[in-house]
């Protein structure tokens, strides 16, 4: 029992510290931008949404080795069970897509079908945010993704609740004000970090 709650404590502290860089907040910001422009223009948002599958990871991989794998180390979390999380996040996206779409349905008959999606993209945006930070917590522990949940859903509700239209506006609104804060946040947790973590004498920026 000992062992399980030490080896827990551990991952938790190994996923935490790999993300105590800063990159995760700024892709998230300069990606939450760009969809805001897409949803803006009405054009590429699907093509949009392929973006983090087909470039995340390699772009992270290459940033860390570049700055943060010098100044920690590199530290491999245990395997996870990929397929179950997929399946969370998907089941997650979808009961919020249709809890919207009932909302949708019952308060907002007098509107027309796109200005009820436009209207609600800042609060299905901050109900999946929350949902990806509430993840997040339960692997790092790191307490400022509280920050991150209540900044995107009191923006988001309030943004959806009294911003006076064109819901259009709304939604590039939203998508550039959570864009710039997660832009924001995340350079100066970067900033500390590399001040924090100096690459140690004798290693290039590639830790050889």
């Amino acid at each position: 029992m000992n062992m399980d709650i030490d080896l827990n404590k551990i991952e938790q502290r190994v996923y935490n510290e790999n993300i105590k860089d800063g990159f995760m907040e700024i892709l998230l910001g300069a990606l939450l931008v760009l969809i805001g422009l897409m949803i803006w223009s009405q054009k590429g948002v699907c093509f949009i949404a392929l973006l983090p599958i087909l470039f995340g990871n390699p772009l992270i991989n290459r940033l860390k080795e570049r700055y943060t794998y010098p100044r920690i180390g590199y530290m491999r979390p245990r395997p996870g069970d990929g397929k179950k999380v997929g399946l969370g996040i998907l089941k997650y996206v979808l009961v919020v897509i249709m809890s919207l779409a009932a909302l949708s349905y019952l308060f907002l008959k007098e509107e027309s079908i796109y200005e009820s999606i436009y209207r609600l993209i800042p609060l299905y945006m901050a109900l999946i945010l929350s949902g990806a930070f509430t993840y997040v917590h339960s692997k790092s522990r790191n307490n400022i993704t509280y920050l991150y949940i209540g900044v995107a859903m009191i923006s988001g509700i309030l943004m959806t609740v009294f911003h006076p239209g064109p819901y259009r506006t709304c939604s590039l609104q939203y998508m550039t004000l959570m864009g710039l804060f997660f832009t924001i946040v995340g350079t100066v947790i970067f900033i500390r970090f590399i001040r924090r973590y100096p690459v140690a004498s004798g290693e290039n920026a590639n830790g050889q």
